[in-house]
C-alpha cells in the first residue's frame, strides 16, 4: 500500500518504533489521524490500537503506567493547546517518575483558507493559536519538536521515541497541524532509529550478573549501573 498522507506516514512509523497504543483525545485537528488508523488497519498493516478518553491527563496517566508495566514508550495524541493543558498535573508525574511516554499534539493550521488541504474553517481555530503552545510543558518535556514538513516526520518521530525511552526517561511533546497531516509524505531515508535500543553484550551480562544482588547496596549499585550503561549506550548511538 502506498500511504497517501503524512498522517498514515506518522501512524505507520508509530508501530514501526514499537508503539501499541495511541491514547486519543479527538479535536478539531485529529481526524487525518483517525483516518489514517481506519486506513492502514482496513490494508492490514501495522497501526496502534487506538484508546479514547473522555479526558487527556487519563490518557497520559494511561501511557505512564503502561510504561511502568513494561518500559516501553506509547503515544497519546491531544488537541492544540486546551488539550495541552488538560494533560494537568500528569505532565508532572511523568517527569517525577521518570516515565517514557511521546505526546503528539495538533497545532493550528498554517493555512487561512478553507478547503481541501486542512485550513483553517472555524473561528476557534485563530483563538487557539497562542504564541507558545510548547511553553505550556516546557518546564516538564525532555525534547520539543515542531513538525513544520512531512519531510520531518520520519526523524521526529524516530527521536521522540529514543529521547522518550532512553535514561532518564522522560516526555516526548510534538506538535503537527492538520494541514501538514494532510499533506503527501516525503520519506526521509536518513531517520533515527527509535526503540528497543540493545545493550552491548559486554554490558548485558554483567547485569546478569548482577540480577541476583541480595543485599540493599549491591541492588543500589545495580539501579546506578543499569542506568549509567545505558546512558551511555544511547550516546554512542547517536554519535554515530
Amino acid at each position: 500500500m502506498k500511504l497517501k498522507t503524512t498522517a498514515e506516514h506518522l501512524v505507520s512509523l508509530l508501530a514501526e518504533h514499537g508503539v501499541e497504543y495511541l491514547f486519543l483525545n479527538p479535536g478539531t485537528d485529529t481526524a487525518p489521524v483517525q483516518e489514517a488508523v481506519y486506513t492502514l488497519a482496513e490494508a492490514g498493516l501495522p497501526a496502534p490500537k487506538v484508546l479514547l478518553s473522555t479526558f487527556e491527563s487519563v490518557s497520559l496517566a494511561a501511557a505512564h503506567a503502561y510504561w511502568n508495566m513494561t518500559g516501553r514508550p506509547q503515544a497519546v495524541f491531544v488537541h492544540v493547546d486546551a488539550g495541552t493543558q488538560n494533560l494537568g498535573a500528569m505532565v508532572h508525574n511523568v517527569l517525577r517518575g521518570r516515565a517514557g511516554v511521546v505526546v503528539i499534539a495538533g497545532k493550528t493550521p498554517y493555512g487561512e483558507e478553507d478547503g481541501p488541504s486542512g485550513g483553517r474553517n472555524r473561528p476557534i481555530q485563530w483563538q487557539q493559536d497562542v504564541p507558545d503552545q510548547p511553553g505550556i510543558v516546557r518546564g516538564y518535556a525532555k525534547w520539543i519538536q515542531e513538525i513544520t514538513r512531512p519531510e520531518m516526520l520520519d526523524r521526529a518521530i524516530g527521536r521522540a521515541v529514543q529521547v522518550a525511552a532512553s535514561s532518564p526517561a522522560g516526555m516526548a511533546y510534538l506538535t503537527v497541524s492538520r494541514d501538514v497531516l494532510m499533506d503527501p509524505p516525503r520519506v526521509d531515508h536518513s531517520r533515527v532509529t527509535g526503540f528497543p535500543v540493545p545493550l552491548p553484550p559486554a554490558a548485558e551480562l554483567s547485569v546478569r550478573t548482577l540480577r541476583g544482588a541480595k543485599t540493599q547496596v549491591e541492588q543500589c549499585i545495580l539501579v546506578a549501573f543499569d542506568a549509567a550503561t545505558h546512558a551511555a549506550w544511547q550516546h554512542a548511538l547517536a554519535s554515530q
